[in-house]
């Protein structure tokens, strides 16, 4: 993926913009869910949402997007090797699970937004700074819908969002 450039033009000077690295996964993680409306158009429903089916673990993010379908979030300061399948893992749980986040749906906007869950169409974001060759070739090959978005903060808030690939399900 090529680097983007970000530049703010005053009048008939520029000014180039620092990048600003995240300093943990953490930071990354809240700084995208506080503004996960207007970056991902995604609705945060719940995060590090603890599983203790299928293996166990933690989901970063669940939420649902404007046309009502659940998401899962993974969020990677670089995603390089497994992160696919991390997000595949929690999606599994998700698809096994659809009483758990209908509940969820339910206490956070009641029962008329739960009943208009889009079941068939659960998708996989995967937020990271960095995307490698690997992620974006397995989302390739798995036939779910899978989203890959690079996001980049820069000085005097600045923020990118590239997204490197989107595999339609099949």
């Amino acid at each position: 993926m090529d680097e983007l450039q970000v530049f703010s033009i005053a009048g008939a000077k520029g000014h180039g913009r620092r990048s600003c690295p995240f300093r943990t996964e953490t930071e990354l993680q809240r700084f995208v869910i506080h503004h996960a409306e207007r970056l991902v158009a995604i609705r945060i429903l719940a995060r590090e949402h603890v599983i203790h089916t299928n293996g166990g673990g933690r989901i970063d993010a669940v939420g649902t997007d404007g046309r009502s379908t659940p998401v899962v979030v993974e969020f990677k300061r670089n995603a390089s090797g497994l992160t696919i399948c991390q997000g595949l893992h929690y999606l599994d749980w998700l698809d096994q699970h659809l009483e758990v986040f209908a509940e969820i749906v339910m206490r956070r906007f009641g029962d008329r937004k739960a009943s208009k869950i889009r079941w068939n169409s659960a998708r996989l974001v995967c937020i990271a700074e960095e995307i490698g060759a690997r992620e974006e070739a397995v989302a390739r090959q798995i036939g779910r819908q899978v989203e890959l978005s690079q996001l980049r903060r820069y000085s005097r808030g600045v923020v990118t969002i590239q997204k490197s690939l989107t595999a339609p399900s099949q």
